[in-house]
């Protein structure tokens, strides 16, 4: 009996601790692979809240460029002769270089009128839309920001809001029964030095604004 006993003890102890051995790998393996899992489901967070900011600052950096557009039409010669054009306006000297900016108004009637102001009120909405569209992405980019860096965000939206205002107005009120002097009046109420010095402080405050967006857009600096 005693050696049967010692024979089942010989054989079990080491299938015994061969048992024990097995578990304790399986039960490191699987807290291993837990704290893997964990580190795994962490860098996806951080890479989705990364990528949550990114692709926010580089909306933002679309609307921006955008709206600076759709306002640039309005004051840049190409957006300047398709309108006077639309219009009737035939330049006095239509081979002078640069173009000149004083015009015949025997073409001009109120159909023409209408086509200009109707032509021009679809660009307003696009630039308004555009605006909207920029306000709109300021939001979910303040989160990252210093109040500083806010500050240089709202300048620039503020500023090209005004600036919106002051082109579209004019255009707003513009009626085809106006007389010829009264509607060539409103298209040209706001002078060249005026737009040009409106023009450099868009410039200055866009780069400004890249400033802010190229710091939160390096990579290292988003990793913080």
């Amino acid at each position: 009996m005693n050696t049967y006993w010692s024979e089942v003890f010989r054989i079990s102890v080491p299938a015994l601790i061969a048992i024990v051995g097995v578990w304790i790998t399986q039960k490191a393996n699987y807290k291993n692979q837990k704290a893997n899992l964990e580190s795994q489901k962490e860098n996806i967070h951080l890479s989705l809240l990364l990528k949550l900011k990114t692709d926010a600052m580089l909306h933002f950096h679309k609307s921006l460029v955008e709206t600076i557009k759709a306002l640039e039409y309005f004051y840049s010669e190409k957006g300047e002769f398709e309108r006077k054009q639309l219009l009737g306006y035939k330049p006095i000297n239509p081979y002078q270089s640069p173009p000149s900016r004083k015009y015949n108004y025997d073409d001009v009637t109120e159909e023409s009128k209408q086509n200009y102001i109707d032509f021009s009120m679809a660009k307003v909405r696009i630039t308004e839309e555009k605006l909207t569209e920029l306000k709109n992405s300021v939001d979910p980019i303040n989160v990252y920001l210093n109040e500083q860096e806010q500050k240089s965000i709202e300048q620039i939206v503020n500023f090209l809001s005004r600036f919106e205002h002051m082109i579209t107005g004019n255009i707003k009120r513009l009626k085809r029964t106006d007389d010829i002097l009264a509607f060539h009046a409103l298209i040209n109420a706001d002078t060249e030095q005026v737009i040009q010095q409106n023009d450099k402080t868009v410039k200055k405050y866009y780069q400004e604004t890249l400033v802010v967006l190229r710091n939160h857009l390096d990579p290292n600096y988003l990793k913080h």
